[in-house]
């Protein structure tokens, strides 16, 4: 008996929408995601110094920004399924990325350039944090899009090429910091990518209250 390839299947005529669809999703979700958490605690010590903090005190301050921003992931993890259950799948990814787009664009691309910016920019650092908790709405999402055979491996696929594009955006958020000048405007933008998922969001099949295939 011939056993058709899992990633094969994935693309196939059944699968093959959802499975574009949720990868885009995933990077949408990666580029924020990475992009705050990459650049914030710079971000921090930048302002730090900028009041006057020296070096081990600017570090410290941007290890409980840090601290303050997972402490936000963790418990917008933990609300995931009761919004999900509740509003269903597609709307509470779209609050949740609308949610990190303000969030970003306000933290990096507003309160960092505020004259004593530090003490503001933390306390967005928790909401940027809780926001940055959609990535849990793909860990039961995805499941439930697709059977048995195959549901592994659209996982995989789906958070692994996200990674990759994530990475490359990364890249180019340096080169923009370094042309720029500054950190803020160029993590900022990446706001519009949220905004660009929120178009691919209605695309995506909604799964609340279905039975998990087969």
């Amino acid at each position: 008996m011939k056993v058709s390839n899992p990633l094969r299947q994935i693309f196939g005529t059944q699968y093959r929408r959802r499975t574009v669809v949720n990868a885009a999703l995933l990077t949408v979700a990666i580029i924020g995601l990475w992009a705050g958490a990459v650049y914030e605690p710079s971000a921090i010590i930048t302002l730090a110094k900028k009041q006057g903090m020296d070096a081990v005190t600017a570090v410290r301050t941007a290890s409980l920004g840090t601290g303050l921003l997972s402490i936000g992931t963790i418990l917008g993890c933990l609300v995931v399924p009761l919004l999900a259950e509740t509003f269903g799948r597609r709307k509470t990814l779209g609050m949740f990325f609308i949610g990190m787009a303000g969030c970003i664009w306000l933290s990096f691309g507003w309160v960092f350039y505020l004259p004593g910016g530090l003490a503001p920019f933390i306390a967005m650092l928790f909401f940027l944090g809780f926001f940055g908790g959609n990535f849990a709405v793909f860990s039961l999402w995805l499941p439930e899009q697709y059977g048995t055979a195959v549901r592994a491996t659209a996982f995989a696929f789906c958070t692994s090429f996200g990674r990759f594009i994530g990475a490359g955006v990364n890249f180019l958020i340096g080169t923009a910091v370094h042309n720029y000048g500054s950190i803020g405007v160029p993590v900022a933008t990446t706001a519009v990518a949220f905004l660009l998922g929120l178009l691919v969001i209605p695309f995506a099949t909604e799964t609340r209250g279905t039975p998990l295939p087969d």
